[in-house]
C-alpha cells in the first residue's frame, strides 16, 4: 500500500507543486527498463550488498564489477571475512584504492560476528553503529537488502534532486543539505525503497550527468524545475574545490635474488596495513638520494658499498590521493648481502617474490614501480636502471 502522501503535491523550495506519485512511478518505470545489469543487483543478501556499496565509494563501477565477485568468492560470508587475515583482505583489495575502506569493512565484519551473532543488522540506525558505516552506506544496505524506507544521498542523488526542486543553495552543507535530506525523504517510494534509491542514483549516473544532462529522455523532466527554468547545469551550486596540494617523496626498490623488500604501512597514513616500498616524504631543499640512503641505513641496516653507490635512478612515479598530487622519486638497489641484513628487527619488513607480491596489498603506485624495475632487470639484466641524476 502506498504512502498517504503519494497523492499529495509536494512543494519544492520555490513554491511550485510536484506530483510525487507521478514522479516516483515515472522514475521506477524507467529504472525497470534501463538499469544497468550489475552483478550486485541480482542479490538482496545484506553482506553482499554491503561489500558492493563500500567498494563503490569513490571508485568507478567498471572496476567494482571486476573486484566484487572475486572478493565474495574468497570471503562468501561475513563470518569468512571476519576470520580472514588482514593481509588477505588488503591483498584482494589491492588496486581499488582508499584502503581504509577495506580495513574498516574487515573491522565491522568482526563486530558483526562478535556482537551481532554473525547477522548483519537490518536497520540503518543499527548499521551506523558498525565501524566505518556512514549515513550513505547504512541507508543503502538497509533499503536495498531489508526494504527499510530510508533515503540514500550520494553525489548523484544530490544533483538530481537539486535540479528537480531547483535548490539554489549548497546541498553539501548547512540549510541546503538539510533541505535536500527532507525532500529526499518525502520523495522516497516506501513500497520499493531499495529500487527507488538505486533508480535516482542510476538517473544521476546515466542521464542527469554533471556537465551535459540528457533532459529529453529523462523520465522526470516534466517534474524538473531546472528544466522549466532552462538551465539545469546551474543546479546544484558547485562547492568550492579543495586546494590541490603538491607533495614529494623518495622511495627505494631493493632487489635481492628476484625478491623485493617491502615494509609495513609506511607513508603519510594512506597505506596503513599495506606493504609498501621504503619511502620518506621530502621537504623543499631535501636531497632525495640522501634521504633514501638514510632510510636504508636507519630502517633496514643496508650497508652501501661506498658513499656514492650503488643506487640507480631515480625513476619518477606520479599519483594522486584525494586532492594531493604526489611525485615519487624512486632509486633502485641490487642488494647482494644476506636478506636478514635488510630485515626489520620487529618483522615490519619482509622480502617478497613476484608470486607473493601478487597476493598481498601493495599501493598501486608502488606496484607499478616494482613491475617497471623487475621488467627492466629481466629485459636487460646487465644494464643499469640509472636514467640520470636529478635534484630538487
Amino acid at each position: 500500500m502506498g504512502d498517504m502522501r503519494d497523492t499529495q503535491p509536494m512543494k519544492d523550495l520555490s513554491g511550485d507543486a510536484c506530483d510525487v506519485s507521478s514522479f516516483r512511478n515515472g522514475l521506477l518505470a524507467w529504472y525497470d527498463t534501463n538499469r544497468r545489469d550489475l552483478p550486485w543487483r541480482a542479490t538482496r543478501d545484506p553482506y553482499s550488498v554491503w561489500v558492493s556499496e563500500v567498494m563503490l565509494q569513490q571508485t568507478q563501477v567498471s572496476r567494482v564489477v571486476d573486484y566484487w565477485p572475486r572478493f565474495l568468492e574468497r570471503f562468501p560470508t561475513v563470518a569468512a571475512l571476519a576470520q580472514a587475515a588482514p593481509d588477505d583482505v588488503l591483498g584482494l583489495w589491492s588496486g581499488l584504492g582508499y584502503y581504509r575502506r577495506a580495513r574498516l569493512l574487515h573491522e565491522a565484519a568482526r563486530e558483526v560476528v562478535d556482537s551481532c551473532g554473525g547477522t548483519v543488522p537490518s536497520s540503518a540506525a543499527e548499521l551506523r553503529e558498525l565501524p566505518g558505516m556512514g549515513e550513505y552506506t547504512a541507508a543503502a544496505v538497509a533499503s536495498i537488502a531489508f526494504g527499510e524506507p530510508v533515503p540514500v544521498i550520494d553525489a548523484n542523488v544530490a544533483r538530481v534532486l537539486a535540479r528537480v526542486l531547483a535548490i539554489e543553495g549548497d546541498v553539501t552543507r548547512g540549510d541546503g543539505r538539510r533541505a535536500l535530506r527532507e525532500d529526499a525523504a518525502r520523495l522516497l517510494d516506501r513500497d520499493r525503497p531499495g529500487d527507488y534509491n538505486q533508480a535516482v542514483m542510476e538517473l544521476g549516473a546515466l542521464v542527469c550527468t554533471p556537465a551535459s544532462p540528457h533532459c529529453e529522455p529523462c523520465p522526470v523532466a516534466a517534474h524538473c524545475r531546472a528544466v522549466s527554468i532552462g538551465d539545469p547545469t546551474a543546479f546544484p551550486k558547485a562547492a568550492a574545490a579543495p586546494r590541490t596540494v603538491a607533495l614529494f617523496e623518495t622511495a627505494a626498490v631493493i632487489v635481492s635474488g628476484g625478491r623485493v623488500l617491502l615494509e609495513r604501512g609506511s607513508g603519510r597514513g594512506w597505506w596503513e596495513g599495506l606493504w609498501t616500498l621504503p619511502r620518506v616524504p621530502l621537504e623543499e631543499g631535501d636531497d632525495p638520494e640522501a634521504a633514501v640512503r638514510e632510510v636504508l641505513a636507519a630502517r633496514h641496516s643496508v650497508a652501501l658499498q661506498s658513499p656514492d653507490g650503488p643506487l640507480d635512478g631515480p625513476l619518477e612515479e606520479r599519483y594522486s590521493v584525494t586532492n594531493h598530487r604526489v611525485t615519487m622519486l624512486v632509486y633502485t638497489l641490487a642488494h647482494g648481502g644476506r636478506d636478514s641484513a635488510a630485515r626489520g628487527a620487529d618483522d615490519s619488513s619482509r622480502w617478497f617474490t613476484s608470486q607473493e607480491l601478487a597476493e598481498i596489498g601493495v599501493p598501486a603506485p608502488d606496484r607499478r614501480v616494482i613491475e617497471r624495475v623487475l621488467r627492466s632487470r629481466l629485459e636487460s639484466p646487465g644494464a643499469s636502471t640509472r636514467p640520470g641524476r636529478r635534484r630538487r
